[in-house]
């Protein structure tokens, strides 16, 4: 029956017309696999009302089901918005493991400001630079939930840098979110540059 069934859904209207068109699909619709897969589009990244008994169902079903945009958004609510900051980072580690690119940005970016030993460190680089690949996405996705919210949970740089080396090329500081800036090869100068990013622009606005 799968076979029959976009993927992922594209929208919680999808689902719900999916649901009422006869009971087998009805059922076939309260899949967890069907909810790990819909898209959260139509649904806002943080509720400043109380969504709808349906709507808040809907979330509920896709984060249990480990949808990665549900769990993403609980997480950045949890670590940055609630301050809630073992929960926030036990979710963001499981989206970053399931492969959503901007929590394994976000997350290399908690590792590397706020570890107190360099093997947590070199974690955080190696997630950081694996979403640099994907920079675009992941700045633009993490940015975005970012503006809905209340912060009351801020990380800060590290006092030293990841770059030790004085002979390297260094990022062009000109306009940190133009994806399309040259940069140099120093993978350590490319996340010290989204470091700034991240903690002086994105949480602080400066």
């Amino acid at each position: 029956m799968w076979e029959f069934f976009p993927r992922p859904i594209k929208q919680t209207l999808d689902l719900y017309n999916l649901k009422q068109s006869c009971k087998s699909l009805f059922e076939v619709g309260q899949d967890d696999l069907v909810y790990k897969t819909v898209s959260m589009e139509k649904v806002p990244d943080v509720a400043w009302t109380k969504l709808s008994k349906g709507a808040d169902f809907f979330v509920q079903r896709c984060q249990e089901s480990e949808n990665p945009e549900a769990l993403f958004r609980l997480g950045m609510i949890e670590y940055f918005g609630h301050g809630q900051v073992k929960e926030g980072h036990t979710l963001l580690a499981r989206v970053a493991y399931l492969g959503y690119p901007a929590a394994s940005y976000v997350l290399g970016i908690v590792l590397i400001c706020t570890a107190t030993d360099n093997q947590t460190i070199l974690q955080g680089v190696e997630l950081l630079k694996n979403a640099l690949r994907l920079k675009k996405l992941s700045r633009e996705r993490t940015e975005s939930i970012i503006r809905q919210m209340w912060l009351k949970n801020y990380i800060d740089i590290p006092q030293r840098s990841l770059c030790s080396n004085p002979n390297c090329s260094k990022v062009n500081n000109k306009d940190l979110m133009d994806d399309e800036e040259e940069v140099g090869d120093c993978d350590a100068c490319k996340c010290d540059e989204e470091l700034q990013l991240f903690c002086n622009k994105m949480l602080r606005g400066l």
